[in-house]
């Protein structure tokens, strides 16, 4: 079977980041906000923290990671999910784009990208689905990307499981009709993307932004930037 199909990685892969500050930051913008006394107790950082942690968790599978998201926040504040919605939708509006800061372009990633589109690959951006498309939209601005640089982006409306279970990338293998043998990883965290070497995938780990112990993940291709593009570029057209 021929791999024609290659799933990336967003943050820490095509888009460079420093997460530490990223996740700091994103918290201090929810608890900034004014919200009033009410709708705060939905805002606060241990209520977005344990509807992070359920969404993540592989505990609902028939509901979206969106669905669950505001189920968990509506369980443990009583506020419906209709009161809460328009306001998160306005932090993603008007303030996430302040999270920039922690990021930065890497030019290589463009070229990755265009090499592989030239040789006719499928490209399917397998971010971690934790946040709304308009989110995903905007960082794959800032690495310097578009929405049609792939076939399908995965974003938390459109997914039921998140990584690093199986069943996140079961579920898309599913919806594009894929074998995972035609398929590819690219990634930087050792557990969430190398996983996929478990249903057939090869990967390639990328380094620079590595997360996990590199001791622990499987035989695989691995290296900088130029080293996947070099990859990139050794590969059949199809």
């Amino acid at each position: 079977m021929i791999r024609d199909t290659i799933f990336f990685d967003l943050d820490g892969t095509l888009l460079p980041l420093d997460m530490d500050a990223y996740v700091s930051r994103f918290m201090e913008l929810i608890e900034g906000l004014d919200f009033g006394e009410e709708l705060s107790k939905a805002f606060d950082r241990d209520t977005m923290r344990n509807a992070f942690y359920f969404m993540m968790s592989p505990k609902h599978p028939k509901r979206t990671n969106e669905e669950a998201f505001f189920d968990s926040v509506e369980n443990q504040t009583k506020i419906k999910r209709t009161d809460i919605e328009p306001y998160f939708e306005k932090f993603y509006e008007d303030h996430f784009h302040k999270l920039k800061f922690a990021t930065k372009r890497e030019p290589i990633a463009r070229e990755i990208i265009d090499v592989l589109k030239g040789k006719n690959y499928k490209l399917v951006l397998a971010t971690n689905p934790l946040f709304p498309k308009i989110a995903t939209q905007m960082r794959l601005g800032w690495a310097g990307l578009a929405e049609d640089d792939f076939i399908y982006i995965s974003t938390f409306d459109n997914s039921r499981f998140s990584k690093p279970h199986l069943n996140y990338y079961n579920e898309i293998l599913e919806k594009l009709s894929l074998d995972p043998k035609q398929c590819f990883m690219v990634g930087n965290n050792v557990e969430e993307d190398l996983c996929t070497k478990e249903l057939g995938f090869e990967v390639f780990l990328l380094t620079e932004y590595i997360i996990g112990d590199i001791g622990k993940a499987p035989e695989c291709e691995k290296g900088s930037y130029s080293d996947l593009l070099s990859w990139a570029e050794s590969l059949p057209a199809i």
